[in-house]
Parts: structure tokens; sequence; C-alpha cells
């Protein structure tokens, strides 16, 4: 893969697949799958105006997502990527 051919929601699940494999990796009867996707919202003529990346976790027949970004309820910076699985991971249980 060349990185500078990488876009923004391909890196975070590559980030994200690294960070399930090392969490997780106990978890081997069922394992989480996380996937990373953007969420476009669109006015009434069909133009985007708004976009979020979304983290879903698929754990246990149970599927949850998150916005993990934007974030306007942060007020000092973004939560670490592993917080918002472990997040998303626990409402599975």
């Amino acid at each position: 893969m060349k990185l500078e051919f990488v876009n923004i929601i391909d890196a975070i699940q590559y980030a994200v697949d690294k960070i399930a494999k090392q969490m997780y990796k106990s978890d081997t009867e069922c394992p989480p799958k996380f996937t990373v996707s953007q969420l476009d919202k669109y006015d009434n003529e069909g133009s985007i105006v708004q976009h979020e990346i979304i983290l879903t976790v698929e754990h246990c027949g149970d599927k949850h997502s998150r916005p993990i970004f934007p974030r306007l309820d942060y007020k000092y910076g973004y939560e670490f990527l592993s917080e918002e699985m472990k997040y998303l991971y626990n409402t599975t249980m």
C-alpha cells in the first residue's frame, strides 16, 4: 500500500485494526470487528452539508456505532482511538 494514496478512512481503519489486534487478542471465541466509515448528511437539494467519521463494532451478534469525528462535545481535544474502541466494545457486553 502506497501511503501517499491512503485516504483518511483507510488510515484510521489501519490504526483501528492494529489496536484491535493488540487489545483483543485474548478474545478468541468471538473477536470484535471494528469498521471505520463515513456518514454524509445531505440538504434538500442533494448536496453534502456535513461529514462524520463513524466507528462501528460488531461483537457477539451486536453492532454499535459512534461518531469519532467531529466531536464538538470534547473540550480538550480528542480521546485516544483505543478509548473509543474500548467504549464501543463494552457496549456489546
